[in-house]
């Protein structure tokens, strides 16, 4: 389990199932927290329980890559027409298939709804419309980043009737449109029977085997915490709170001491030589050519020269005023998209649209830091204020 923050904030959302997996034993029912009764069941094997939690939390259940799931009873409220699907997971690595973190058939064989890692460790969401149609219709998106190897990453989806879009540590990674009018997604309620296994909730792995008659399974590999399934598309706002409730709300005191008063001399009095006395050449010198000269053409040169990036240029998402700057500092009066310094502006909507993909490159980037444990306070500091930007900048969308 994680911190009872990170719960508190799951749990204001209205999961329809919320599975932290923290029990002690497999005999003992997967208890959804969420108050609807969607308790699961363990299997015998292939689960080990009791493993450390992510962000100093209780247990989280250790998945073996071959057989183990846990087994949730078809229900009224686990058939949702809209959803949110969100996890903390540890990827231990490819095995060659489809790993699920959950998954719920419309009949065996035949996904419902879906949440997984590919051998190539993108994300894969998966849901069966209810258009209609006599034969299934299955969409499927995948994640363009990746999920970490061996550490931790927080893995949501949303699907809104219209599009799938898939979070990674709190970040929107990619929205993949489906439909242009909204399309609920296949239910199995009412149902006969009710408790029907074939239409059964798995988390860990898929119920049925593909191809039908097979007894290879999908199951994850790795570490799965945190389960939860909401009835609606959260919102990005939403989603990254999820994301920051396990961070340390102030950074500087995340280990209950104030850091020392006198910085350590070796960094102030005796930086290291190689940095101020004698900064790699090709930084400070002799900066790439093609990022401070000649900005990759992909990105309008007014994203760099507007929005106070190393190379100069006033402008406040990243620096304070005047050439230079601070990278990843947040500065300027205005924000994210005010004046700032002087000689500030805001760019157009082609460079607004470049510079969102740029924050989300690097705060997802910065959530796998966080996740391996290499982010220092101000590291976690920075991490913060950025994604304070990023939502400044990214005010009124979806």
């Amino acid at each position: 389990m994680a911190l009872a923050t990170y719960a508190a904030e799951v749990l204001a959302d209205g999961p329809i199932g919320y599975w932290r997996l923290g029990e002690a034993t497999v005999s003992a029912p997967a208890a959804d927290a969420s108050g609807h009764g969607n308790d699961g069941t363990y299997s015998t094997g292939g689960i080990t329980l009791g493993h450390p939690g992510f962000h100093g939390g209780d247990t989280a259940a250790l998945f073996d890559g071959t057989t183990g799931r846990i087994v949730v009873p078809n229900s009224a409220t686990n058939n949702p027409p809209r959803i949110t699907m969100e996890a903390k997971v540890r990827w231990d690595g490819p095995t060659g298939l489809q790993q699920r973190i959950l998954e719920k058939e419309s009949y065996a064989g035949t996904t419902q709804y879906g949440l997984s890692v590919n051998p190539d460790a993108k994300v894969r969401v998966e849901l069966r419309m209810n258009d209609g149609s006599s034969t299934p219709h299955v969409v499927a998106a995948d994640s363009t980043g990746v999920v970490a190897l061996g550490a931790e990453t927080h893995v949501v989806a949303t699907y809104d009737g219209l599009a799938i879009r898939i979070y990674l540590n709190g970040i929107l990674d990619s929205a993949t449109p489906i439909n242009t009018t909204a399309i609920d997604i296949d239910t199995k309620w009412p149902h006969t029977p009710p408790d029907d296994p074939e239409v059964a909730l798995a988390i860990g792995d898929r119920m049925g085997m593909i191809p039908v008659g097979s007894t290879i399974h999908r199951t994850f590999y790795g570490l799965i915490d945190e389960v939860a399934i909401f009835a609606t598309a959260l919102s990005r706002k939403r989603i990254l709170a999820h994301y920051q409730a396990q961070l340390p709300k102030n950074p500087v005191q995340d280990n209950g001491k104030d850091p020392p008063k006198d910085p350590p001399k070796d960094f102030h009095k005796d930086p290291p030589k190689d940095f101020h006395k004698d900064p790699p050449k090709d930084f400070h010198k002799d900066p790439p050519k093609d990022f401070h000269k000649d900005p990759p053409k992909d990105i309008p040169k007014d994203v760099f020269e507007n929005h106070g990036f190393p190379h100069g240029g006033p402008g406040p998402v990243f620096g304070g005023g005047g050439g230079g700057g601070q990278p990843f500092v947040l500065g300027g009066a205005q924000g994210a998209h005010g004046a700032g310094g002087a000689g500030g502006g805001r760019a157009d909507d082609a460079a607004r649209a470049q510079l969102t993909e740029a924050y989300r490159h690097i705060l997802s980037a910065l959530g796998q830091l966080a996740s391996a444990g290499l982010l220092d306070h101000a590291g976690h500091a920075m991490s913060q204020q950025l994604a304070a930007a990023y939502q400044q900048l990214t005010a009124g969308q979806n």
